[in-house]
């Protein structure tokens, strides 16, 4: 246990995908990647020193405070490992940005006691930041009261009007699973031998650039790198959202969908590798009543 903690706090400092910033990518450039996340976490560092400094000064500052110690208690109950490049934290990231923003404070204030700085600079960022027309109290609560009740009310408003199709489908193979999705047009790529195109074009995409664009993928989340990689040419990849029962994952078609109409709804049958759904056949439904 005393190690899963440690382990946790350590992925949420990694520089990789599955560290606090691991969602600021710049392609599969890694030490790039890595610099920038390195320059964030060091900002962030020097908010905290801001937040603390100024903890006398500003309310903002102790809430600031409050809300990252929130984050890190938080951090063995959603290790990073599993929040999915930093998903499960979407709540969070007005904080995790703010702690950065008040570095570049902290350092604004440093350079600010130079005297070529405070003589020239300072006055000219006092002027372009101060606002003429404040911001009232009143409006400030419409807003939040607003934006707080289409947070809170909208999801209960479209959980009752909505309701899943009535989809009559067709039966599978015996020892083969049956999953309907619905198919977008430019939704899914195809994967083909190096020989069949000089360069990947979109949809046709080669499959060695195909396994070279995985490589962020393989260090953050190796078991389903690995699977994706395994994939063999000719093969159609597709991102699944069963209509059913709500199922969701990647789909493995043994050729394009290229005959299918845009929106609409396919039934495919197969079986399951771990998080790749490796479809035998597939198929349009028809009898659909939405």
């Amino acid at each position: 246990m005393i190690q899963g903690l440690v382990k946790s706090f350590i992925d949420f400092f990694y520089l990789g995908g599955r560290g606090v910033f691991g969602f600021v990518s710049m392609g599969d450039n890694l030490i790039l990647n890595a610099l920038i996340r390195l320059f964030l976490e060091g900002l962030s560092s020097l908010g905290i020193i801001w937040a603390i400094k100024k903890r006398r000064e500003s309310s903002y500052s102790i809430l600031l405070i409050a809300s990252f110690i929130g984050i890190l208690l938080s951090i063995p109950l959603v290790p990073p490992i599993d929040a999915d490049i930093m998903r499960a934290y979407a709540a969070t990231m007005p904080v995790l940005f703010l702690l950065p923003a008040f570095g570049i404070q902290l350092i604004i204030e440093l350079l600010s006691m130079l005297p070529i700085v405070k003589e020239r600079l300072v006055p000219k960022l006092q002027r372009f930041f101060t606002r003429s027309e404040p911001l009232t109290q009143r409006t400030l609560t419409i807003f939040s009261a607003t934006l707080l009740a289409l947070v809170v009310i909208a999801p209960f408003f479209f959980k009752v009007i909505s309701h899943p199709p009535i989809i009559i489908e067709g039966s599978c193979p015996v020892g083969e699973e049956s999953h309907v999705f619905r198919y977008t047009r430019g939704s899914w790529i195809q994967l083909v031998d190096n020989n069949y195109t000089s360069r990947s074009r979109v949809p046709l995409v080669r499959i060695a650039d195909f396994r070279l664009g995985l490589m962020g993928l393989l260090q953050s989340y190796p078991d389903i790198g690995n699977q994706l990689a395994a994939l063999q040419p000719p093969v159609s990849l597709l991102s699944m959202y069963d209509l059913k029962n709500g199922s969701q994952g990647y789909v493995a078609l043994p050729a394009a969908p290229v005959d299918f109409t845009n929106n609409s709804v396919i039934q495919a049958c197969g079986r399951w590798t771990k998080s790749i759904f490796i479809a035998q056949s597939f198929s349009q439904i028809t009898n659909i009543n939405e």
